[in-house]
């Protein structure tokens, strides 16, 4: 830190037009030497001032009075001692001061440059609309239905910046979310919470948490009775019936199960060969009796073929890829399995429902959930909790083995 010579003469209580002449003298007598910063301007260090005060302290007397000078001191001459303690008193004071108003000034520089240039200004510049474009352009991409997602909040709250993003959401599920189910509005929140957490990960900020709603009640049936099943089974028509027979029996997602073709089909290890899943990991699963003999009914009725779409729908042509859908939750086969349960008079089991279906059966019959895991493709033994369930009935006989 520096000092000029005014401020120690005001601090020595010197008077008259050559004060600062008298300061420089002083330092002079007791052999420290000053800083020049140009002609006729002399600058004073910490290192000095402390250099100065113990050598006044060491003086047992330091004549203020300078010849030649008009010098006036608050203090007596005739007293140095306390004139010295005042002096270091009023030094340590400004000292202090100056300390407190660098500490403010750098602080308040840092919090500008913040501001403008650092991860909170980035927050306040940045769109939603941003972030979204970073998310798309990601690797990978996105599936189309988080596209259409992304696209729909882009319409409404694009121009809001990641600042606001609570307030945006808000407003998105006013303008947007009227009257539909909160698992439907909870994948908008999904799918926007993933799009802020990318692009603040790029931007190395933090990511602004999306309030939840509330937690999601979903009492819906999820799993069918065995004369329920062997009901709705029967009940579709005959080319969505093999189809149905495969994501009964062995759990597949109605994607997996469509894109099947008969190069993944490997009758001598009775296995299925998943290509394109929905993590991204290509899987193996076993062959389920009831599903091999559907398959094999429908290859040697195709003339044994060796590649193709193993599923046909009634024109013989393959179904649509539901990830190609415009909207999400698609499925080629949904107006034909509404039909089925119709008849079969089974309300509220949807196309997916089938996947549950399948885990709750390997459940009740035994099978450890890491083989449901691994058949069924799920990445955690939590996801695979999430979809099994066991019924009453299960539950009562499975509580009379308690001895």
């Amino acid at each position: 830190m520096l000092f000029t010579l005014a401020e120690i003469a005001e601090q020595l209580r010197y008077a008259g037009r050559d004060r600062e002449r008298s300061v420089r003298r002083l330092f002079q007598r007791h052999g420290i030497a000053l800083l020049r910063r140009d002609r006729g301007t002399f600058l004073v260090t910490d290192e000095q001032l402390a250099a100065l005060l113990e050598s006044m302290q060491c003086s047992p007397y330091e004549n203020a009075a300078v010849s030649g000078t008009s010098v006036a001191r608050s203090a007596s001459a005739a007293r140095p001692v306390a004139s010295k303690n005042i002096l270091q008193a009023a030094i340590a004071e400004k000292m202090r001061k100056r300390t407190a108003e660098a500490y403010r000034t750098r602080l308040e520089g840092e919090l500008r440059n913040e501001l403008l240039h650092g991860p909170g200004g980035r927050m306040h510049r940045m769109t939603i609309a941003d972030a979204g474009l970073t998310y798309l352009n990601r690797p990978g991409g996105l599936k189309s239905y988080d596209a259409w997602r992304l696209d729909q909040l882009n319409t409404i709250v694009g121009d809001f910046s990641l600042a606001r993003a609570n307030e945006a959401w808000s407003e998105f599920k006013r303008l947007r979310c009227a009257g539909l189910a909160p698992a439907t509005v909870e994948r908008f929140r999904a799918i926007l919470q993933a799009a802020l957490n990318y692009a603040a990960g790029e931007e190395q900020t933090i990511a602004p948490k999306l309030r939840r709603g509330g937690r999601i009640q979903n009492k819906r049936m999820r799993f069918l009775s065995k004369d329920q099943e062997t009901r709705l089974l029967a009940s579709y028509a005959a080319h969505v019936m093999p189809v149905a027979e495969t994501l009964c029996w062995q759990g597949l997602r109605i994607g997996e199960t469509l894109r099947l073709d008969w190069r993944n089909v490997n009758w001598a290890a009775n296995t299925l060969f998943i290509a394109e899943t929905k993590n991204g990991e290509p899987r193996t699963v076993t062959l389920h009796p009831r599903v091999r003999a559907a398959l094999h009914k429908l290859w040697v009725g195709a003339g044994s073929p060796t590649e193709g779409c193993v599923f046909l729908n009634r024109f013989g042509r393959p179904y649509a890829d539901p990830r190609q859908y415009k909207l999400p939750g698609g499925s080629p086969i949904r107006s034909a399995h509404q039909t089925a349960c119709d008849r079969a008079g089974i309300p509220e089991f949807h196309v997916h429902d089938w996947r549950h279906h399948w885990a709750c059966q390997c459940v009740m019959s035994g099978i450890d959930l890491e083989t449901i895991r691994q058949e069924g493709g799920w990445k955690s033994l939590r996801m695979v909790e999430r979809y099994a369930t066991v019924s009453a009935e299960h539950r009562a006989q499975a509580m009379k083995k308690l001895k």
